[in-house]
């Protein structure tokens, strides 16, 4: 990805869409680590299904962006 342009991304209920924890932004060609995203109370839950909702400020094709995530399970 060109400098000065970012991919946004936030985690998301499944099934509403809704916002379930803060925006991050990415704004290199690599991963350059990792990042720690809190739920919002009542969120978080073993079992639970979220999506990672996407958008960016740059709008020619050639470039991609791959999310992997994971979540830690606390007891």
């Amino acid at each position: 990805m060109p400098s000065g342009y970012y991919i946004y991304a936030r985690l998301c209920d499944e099934l509403t869409k809704n916002p379930i924890g803060e925006s991050i932004s990415f704004s290199s060609i690599t991963p350059t680590g990792h990042y720690n995203i809190s739920y919002l109370i009542g969120y978080g839950n073993i079992g639970e299904s979220y999506v990672l909702k996407t958008n960016s400020n740059y709008t020619l094709t050639g470039y991609e962006a791959i999310f992997d995530w994971s979540a830690d399970a606390y007891t």
